[in-house]
């Protein structure tokens, strides 16, 4: 019977005893950079939305780029090569309230 396929690269590799190689930290919307991360042989990549804003929009975008589609056709599965991981910023209306009653 075939394996059945993981949810995530990363868990796989992680549960199987094997290192996972992660780009390092690309801004959100860094479109050049995510397009050359998703042809290299990088396992995941994470997504900075913390210093440029939060935007669903650019973060779709940013996803987009990732998808390397001629390794999806050519590998016959819809998992990505490269799992993306992003760090949403959290919420900062206390701290700057914080500060201006200071």
């Amino acid at each position: 019977m075939p394996r059945a396929l993981p949810y995530n690269k990363l868990i796989d590799l992680h549960e199987r005893g094997n290192p996972a190689f992660v780009a390092g930290t690309v801004s959100n919307g860094s479109l050049d950079d995510l397009t050359f991360i998703a042809a290299s042989d990088d396992d995941g990549v994470i997504i900075e939305t913390g210093h440029e804003g939060f935007s669903f929009t650019t973060l779709c975008i940013s996803l987009h780029c990732l998808c390397n589609r001629h390794r999806i056709a050519t590998k016959g599965n819809l998992l990505p090569d490269v799992v993306p991981l992003w760090r949403i910023p959290p919420n900062t209306r206390d701290r700057d309230h914080w500060r201006s009653a200071g």
